[in-house]
């Protein structure tokens, strides 16, 4: 998640400060918690990749996805 918000919504802006950033965060992560599509399309890849994980034993999992 803080890949795409820090990429595509954060760093939009001039960010000003260290108080205009957590601020900007602050605001971004706001917004993202009420959109419920994006929310549940990012649960899923996460069950996706343990599943990968599990089926890997361990090891590396980013073949299996």
């Amino acid at each position: 998640m803080w890949g795409v918000i820090k990429d595509q919504r954060v760093y939009k802006t001039l960010i000003q400060n260290l108080i205009h950033l957590k601020k900007r965060i602050e605001e971004e992560f706001q917004i993202l918690s009420t959109d419920y599509l994006y929310l549940y399309n990012a649960t899923n890849v996460v069950k996706k990749r343990c599943g990968a994980v599990i089926k890997a034993g361990g090891y590396h999992f980013e073949r299996l996805l």
